[in-house]
């Protein structure tokens, strides 16, 4: 679904390049990236990251979970059980109650 944020991304992907293309995501030949290519691209942000937030190493991966988390809407992630959601992809802490008060 395009929303305005959407929108505003794609724009500015296109805006950004150098190059007319084909392809939104392109390297500064218009060509799509090279499965390496991103790697190091990925690797290069990742890093840029860590260092100026501080935040723990993180992977490509963690970023669906991230996503699916921040929103709360399981469906984004094209499951059609929330249960794979939950126990996969939840990484909000759960608030639990004691039942006894320790002694």
């Amino acid at each position: 679904e395009w929303t305005p944020e959407t929108r505003a991304v794609y724009e500015q992907a296109l805006a950004e390049r150098g190059v007319s293309s084909l392809y939104v995501i392109a390297n500064e030949r218009g060509q799509p990236y090279t499965a390496d290519g991103f790697r190091t691209m990925w690797d290069r942000v990742r890093r840029a990251a860590i260092n100026d937030t501080g935040i723990a190493s993180f992977q490509w991966r963690d970023l669906r979970a991230v996503a699916a988390g921040k929103t709360n809407d399981w469906r984004m992630l094209g499951h059609t059980d929330q249960r794979i959601f939950n126990r996969v992809y939840n990484r909000r802490p759960v608030v639990v109650r004691a039942n006894k008060i320790p002694k």
